[in-house]
């Protein structure tokens, strides 16, 4: 695991390599052929998250960042990109970490490590005046002993994302 990093507001130019990351990361976070998240299911969520109509939205929401919602990335010494963050905010007292993903080879880097690093600065940017929320995958096990490490600690409703059981989890301001 490499631990050098910087984390920085996402640009143009990253989009490519944050749906890339997205498609792939969310196939190793998601698998679970119990539930019918299958290696056939992983390969239909990554051509769609590869899609042109993903990579426009992904555009998009880079070019349009305003006080509203905040996409860093984590670039390694290289400039690569090896994770990014997308936080929103809705209203005054509400936010939202949208997701977070890292390329495995720069995972389990603990307090000092990209995902922290991402969530430190999400969590700078939306304040300790709002409730937050986060959803993950109901056995996603390490998503949620990060984000209960980060104070996030009442879940909510399961519900379905496709075939993925989700759960909002609560962080209290």
């Amino acid at each position: 695991m490499n631990s050098e990093f910087v984390v920085r507001p996402a640009r143009e130019k990253h989009v490519r390599d944050i749906v890339q990351l997205i498609a792939n990361g969310g196939a190793d976070a998601h698998f679970n052929p119990d539930l019918g998240i299958d290696r056939e299911y992983i390969e239909q969520c990554r051509q769609s998250d590869l899609s042109q109509e993903n990579m426009a939205k992904w555009h998009e929401r880079v070019a349009v960042q305003d006080s509203g919602q905040l996409i860093n990335v984590a670039l390694n010494g290289l400039g690569r990109v090896v994770g990014m963050h997308y936080s929103t905010m809705s209203g005054e007292r509400r936010g939202s970490l949208r997701c977070v993903y890292v390329l495995n080879e720069y995972r389990g880097g603990g307090v000092g490590g990209v995902a922290q690093g991402l969530t430190d600065h999400a969590l700078e940017w939306l304040g300790n005046d709002r409730d937050l929320d986060v959803m993950i995958a109901t056995y996603n096990m390490p998503s949620r002993r990060f984000h209960e490490r980060n104070g996030f600690t009442e879940p909510g409703d399961v519900i379905k994302m496709g075939k993925i059981p989700v759960q909002l989890w609560f962080r209290r301001a």
